[in-house]
């Protein structure tokens, strides 16, 4: 429960402190006086907003306190555990949050820094607000989910719905990938094959056209080269006068010729070298000539192959190695696209069942939340009656869409579905008998507007951890009787948690156990708001004040019986 909030320059509040106690608190004051304010500085202590707009003095920082004492062991464990901020000693929980002149905030809980997300998700399982504009989060789709899976408990089975939601949309987007991969694979199929074909036919081999060129070269002077050969073999070997035979002769002349010098021998050794090498050439002429083919067919398969290379090499590449490169990339890019196929089949398996299974975790869940619906249903209607709504009747519709492209169920229908599951939920309220049951949005009375919200918030009390609820503008369009009924009711559930109210009716204020009076003052031309707890004659004046005049005789006596019949009403 809040047991204390410190303001420092925020609005027109310069500085205030307020203890408030268990039970019921309530806050009245005229219009204008700064009620609400204690509102936006909780909501600002809480994370909730910046309150950057709110800071009294530019010049100043703006601070608010708030001090929480924790009874609960339910939240001691989950504050614990969750957020690691241990409490067991003292059973208190300090929140402060300052907000600088140049617009930085540091939030401290406990004497720790923590950031606003965990300060929001710590006073979500504090602090339950209900304003006007809680009232109109209340008619939203979305929140009245939120309010269902809260009343009966379901996160941990929307958890589990989310985790599969998330699996198998992974999976679709995987496969949606590899389906686009192998289409594009599949556009250029007939491209690569063709491609692949042509160059599996060709044969190739690495510097092939150089090697037929050459050999193209040969054929090209085939004639010519084998009359050269022909006429040089003769010159050194066959003809009258040869080469090697005048050789021969020299070599015998010297031969038999004396050396006394010497001169002759390494001379002579020369030319039996030269002589063989000339042998040698000679014989490698005429073999060569021999090979010298003038063979046309064998010229023009030559160039049907070199032209065939050179076609491959515009098309593919500058050389056989790059042709044959891109050849085995081809290669490699159809075996790819046919284990993508094999892929995609085994991710079809995977996605079928992945969907199979959030299928059957959102009818799970839509089922829990169905029993939900009637269980709040019957609650909310029994506090309907309690706020003088007895003739109203509540219902809570949860609709499902049809979807082509929905979550398959158990029961063979494929429906739209969310984060949330494939429910979509509306808070719906007939307030008169034989009426339509209209959407809460939809409900013109604001006074039967705020009794249903007080009616609903109050059946989910039960389910819920909060420990401290506060109601601003409870009382719109409210009074009379109807004032006391929701004052009783509000009294009656502050005995299993703190309420706090703000409310311009004497009707409700009468059944505070603690009440505090806001009001303005003028200092040095400037506007300020203070708040006071009231004692019990400060009680009864304020309630004659909030009636008409606090010195009238009949309205205080008015007050002191209406003081007197809500302690009545407390003690049944």
């Amino acid at each position: 429960m809040l047991i204390e909030l410190t303001i420092k320059n925020l609005a027109i509040i310069h500085e205030a402190k307020l203890c408030f106690g268990p039970g019921f608190n309530v806050i009245t004051g005229e219009t204008g006086a700064g009620k609400s304010l204690l509102i936006d500085a909780l909501e600002f202590a809480l994370g909730r907003n910046s309150a950057r707009d709110l800071m009294r003095n530019q010049t100043a920082s703006t601070s608010v306190e708030a001090v929480f004492s924790i009874t609960s062991t339910k939240l001691l464990e989950i504050l614990d555990l969750e957020f690691g901020l241990d409490c067991h000693d003292d059973q208190l929980l300090v929140v402060n949050r300052k907000l600088h002149t140049d617009g930085k905030a540091i939030i401290k809980v406990n004497g720790s820094t923590v950031t606003t997300k965990t300060l929001k998700a710590i006073a979500d399982i504090l602090v339950d607000i209900h304003s006007q504009g809680t009232h109109l989060s209340l008619a939203k789709s979305s929140r009245q989910l939120e309010i269902l899976d809260s009343y009966n408990n379901l996160h941990t089975e929307k958890k589990h719905f989310e985790s599969l939601l998330q699996n198998a949309l992974t999976l679709k987007q995987e496969l949606n990938s590899i389906t686009e991969t192998i289409q594009q694979n599949t556009d250029k199929a007939d491209l690569h094959s063709f491609q692949l074909k042509e160059i599996d036919e060709a044969n190739l081999t690495l510097n092939e056209e150089a090697v037929l060129t050459e050999e193209r070269e040969l054929l090209y002077h085939a004639s010519k080269i084998s009359n050269s050969l022909e006429t040089a073999y003769m010159t050194l070997q066959e003809q009258d006068g040869n080469a090697i035979d005048l050789l021969g002769h020299a070599l015998l002349s010297l031969q038999k010729s004396p050396d006394p010098s010497g001169f002759i021998a390494p001379r002579l050794e020369v030319l039996l070298d030269f002589t063989e090498q000339l042998k040698e050439i000679s014989r490698d002429l005429k073999s060569f000539k021999e090979s010298v083919d003038t063979n046309d067919t064998r010229l023009s398969q030559i160039n049907e192959r070199i032209e065939l290379i050179k076609t491959l090499k515009r098309k593919y590449g500058p050389t056989e190695d790059h042709i044959l490169t891109y050849a085995n990339q081809i290669r490699e890019y159809i075996n790819q696209n046919e284990n993508l196929l094999k892929s995609k089949y085994q991710l079809s398996l995977s996605l079928e069942k992945a969907w199979e299974e959030a299928g059957m975790a959102a009818s799970a869940l839509s089922a829990n939340r169905l029993q939900a619906a009637k269980s709040l249903e019957k609650s909310t209607q029994s506090e309907l009656t309690e706020v003088g709504l007895a003739y109203s009747s509540f219902e809570v519709k949860i609709r499902h869409t049809p979807s082509a492209e929905g979550i398959p169920t158990p029961e063979g229908n494929k429906l739209a579905f969310n984060s949330n599951g494939v429910d979509s939920v509306e808070f719906l309220l007939s307030t008169n008998p034989g009426e339509l049951h209209k959407p809460l949005a939809k409900i013109a009375s604001g006074g039967e507007t705020s009794r249903a919200m007080l009616a609903i918030s109050s059946a989910l009390q039960s389910h819920t951890a909060h420990n401290t609820l506060i109601f601003d503008e409870i009382d719109t369009g409210i009074g009379g009787r109807i004032g006391e009924v929701v004052g009783k009711k509000l009294w009656s559930s502050s005995i299993n948690a703190q309420v706090l109210c703000i409310t311009h009716l004497p009707q409700i204020a009468a059944f505070a156990d603690k009440h505090f009076k806001v009001q303005k003052t003028m200092n040095n031309a400037r506007t300020y708001t203070h708040a006071i707890e009231l004692n019990p004659e400060g009680k009864i004046s304020e309630l004659a004040e909030m009636m008409g005049n606090h010195k009238s005789n009949n309205l205080l006596h008015a007050a002191t019986e209406l003081l007197s019949s809500a302690a009545e009403i407390k003690k049944s």
